[in-house]
């Protein structure tokens, strides 16, 4: 159960109507046991109420930041992007430095919010990214977060909820993991800092990342300095160490890629990604390479049954994973395989298609090619059809292959009949 520190900032945000359904479900559930807190959110309603019957009259039409924030005193420069508590800048020299201005802001900010429930209109609210995850592991005192509207991180504990736009981090010594919407998760080794995009899309700064990535209607990308990976249900783990981001594959299919190339990744293959080359040739990981610093982290099983009750629980209703279609060509023996060839005719809709996942595999199922198709590609008219080839040249040495295709409603969900044809001589 969420504690009242943690609903603290619901109880406002639940008056304005800024609560998405999970948010509202941790809210309810809370109110349901603390006498504490529904007391504190009655008075706020009778303020509510009060002020803005009081003031009604008297709306404002437009904004007053601008003229507010004009006045306000000078101030220290902001943190760097990614500090903490622990950051060197933090010095007391600094902190003293910091007094005045914090208090002149504080009253500012405490005016401009009273004014803001009389005076502004609710398009003019901040906006704030949906609760789209919790804190389920944490092994030290260093697992952080910041939220999109914050300079700086706070500590992030077990059942800390993670909204869209969030960055966390951990120091030395010190590991976390996140349960994530849609049936995906994250373990962040010590010293690392990723930035939650959403729910199926990750940016890694620096560190190492395990992901285990759920099936839905969308496919998973993760972006690092070097690259990015596209995902479809799968497990693997991210190295981000200066300019190279090392790829390593548990189970499923990856396609990494850089300005100069892509390379498919399959279970037990890793590659290294560094932005002005292409991908290193996928190499082969020796099965004790696969068990490493992310199998002793184990979730908080209260933590992540809330995460289940609350969050988890809005969304069994909308995932659905995609009916994938599967082609088989057979009598392959010593021809080579240039590609796979696509045919469709326009249906009419100039925007609004899905686009596709492609895989290619032998009959051990093997991955031989990957690749995604853009939805954009079926709303050109003047198309009619695709040829993709395998990045590493024409396959050869199989005689049956698997061609997938599995929809992918990233960019919409008019789906194509496709007539799919190996290229083979």
């Amino acid at each position: 159960m969420a504690s009242c520190s943690q609903v603290n900032s619901f109880l406002q945000a639940h008056l304005d109507g800024e609560l998405d359904a999970s948010e509202e479900r941790i809210l309810e559930a809370h109110l349901n046991t603390c006498a504490a807190c529904r007391s504190k959110i009655k008075v706020l309603a009778e303020f509510h109420e009060e002020l803005i019957g009081s003031c009604a009259m008297h709306r404002l039409q437009r904004s007053l930041c601008s003229s507010v924030l004009a006045h306000l005193p000078e101030m220290a420069p902001q943190l760097n992007h990614g500090s903490h508590p622990t950051d060197p800048g933090l010095s007391p020299a600094r902190k003293t430095f910091w007094v005045p201005a914090a208090l002149a802001i504080c009253a500012a900010v405490v005016l401009v919010g009273l004014l803001g429930l009389a005076l502004y209109s609710a398009e003019n609210a901040a906006p704030t990214g949906a609760t789209i995850g919790m804190v389920v592991y944490t092994n030290g005192p260093g697992a952080l977060q910041k939220n999109p509207q914050s300079t700086r991180f706070e500590p992030a504990r077990l059942k800390s909820l993670v909204s869209e736009g969030e960055e966390l981090e951990t120091l030395a010594s010190t590991q976390m993991a996140v349960a994530l919407a849609r049936g995906s998760s994250i373990k962040l080794n010590e010293d690392t800092h990723v930035a939650i995009h959403d729910s199926r899309n990750i940016f890694v700064y620096r560190g190492q990342a395990f992901f285990d990535v759920g099936r839905d209607r969308r496919h998973f990308f993760v972006n690092t300095p070097a690259g990015e990976i596209l995902v479809f249900g799968t497990t693997f783990v991210v190295d981000v160490e200066n300019e190279a981001t090392t790829v390593t594959v548990f189970e499923g299919d990856v396609l990494v890629s850089t300005p100069e190339g892509r390379s498919a990744l399959s279970h037990g293959k890793q590659s290294i990604l560094r932005k002005d080359r292409a991908p290193s040739s996928p190499e082969a990981v020796a099965d004790g390479q696969l068990q490493g610093w992310m199998a002793s982290m184990k979730p908080d099983a209260p933590s992540l049954s809330l995460f289940r009750q609350t969050i988890a629980s809005q969304e069994s209703v909308a995932v659905a994973i995609p009916a994938e279609s599967v082609y088989a060509v057979r009598n392959l023996a010593g021809r080579e395989i240039d590609g796979v060839m696509l045919r469709w005719t326009y249906d009419g809709n100039a925007s609004g298609h899905c686009g596709y996942f492609l895989h290619v595999a032998d009959s051990d199922d093997n991955l031989l090619f990957l690749d995604s198709i853009e939805g954009s590609v079926f709303d050109d008219v003047a198309k009619g059809e695709l040829w993709l080839t395998p990045i590493d040249g024409p396959i050869t040495g199989v005689d049956v292959i698997h061609i997938r295709l599995v929809p992918d409603f990233a960019t919409g969900s008019l789906e194509s009949t496709l007539q799919v044809n190996a290229v083979v001589r």
